[in-house]
């Protein structure tokens, strides 16, 4: 840190700073007869800038965290929204349910025993295409679902070791 005497104002005038070209390095150049009040100045700035771009950059991590668990609780609302709904038909239509209410597998065929009447044809045809297409958004939605934590997992181990963008490479001397 630097010492009590320093004036705000006045170290704006002691210090620059100076792109490398060609690099992402930064100088920062103190100017001060205390050759040490100096060196504080450069390795207070540096130090001060460092921290600063860590911790918005550790901010940004923990917002995409986040923004990813979000995302992934609605994926998981849609899942459950379309089990319901599947299981709501499975139940108005007496279908076997195989599995679990929480868990279940949807029956891939669903067949319908023949029926005289055009009317209960007509009715059994569209209880049939009601269930596939039940079947059909429930099975998309957890495919989705499974995808979604696989590439949480990984974006999520990513982003928690995220890596500090700034260092100090050299200190003054």
């Amino acid at each position: 840190m630097l010492p009590d005497r320093s004036d705000p104002e006045k170290l704006r005038d002691q210090f620059h700073h100076q792109a490398r070209k060609g690099t992402d390095f930064i100088d920062i150049i103190a100017k001060h007869p205390d050759q040490a009040y100096a060196k504080q100045i450069a390795n207070a700035v540096a130090e001060t800038y460092a921290s600063i771009c860590n911790a918005r950059e550790r901010k940004r991590s923990k917002d995409a965290m986040k923004a990813l668990e979000e995302e992934l609780a609605l994926q998981s609302e849609e899942v459950s929204k379309a089990r319901a709904d599947l299981l709501t038909l499975c139940k108005e239509y007496s279908l076997p349910i195989h599995g679990t209410a929480s868990a279940f597998l949807p029956s891939t065929e669903l067949t319908f025993p023949p029926r005289k009447k055009d009317g209960d044809r007509f009715r059994d045809s569209l209880r049939q295409h009601n269930y596939e297409q039940g079947r059909n958004q429930y099975l998309t939605a957890s495919k989705l679902l499974h995808e979604m934590k696989a590439r949480l997992s990984e974006d999520l181990k990513k982003l928690s070791t995220a890596n500090d963008i700034v260092t100090i490479h050299q200190r003054a001397r």
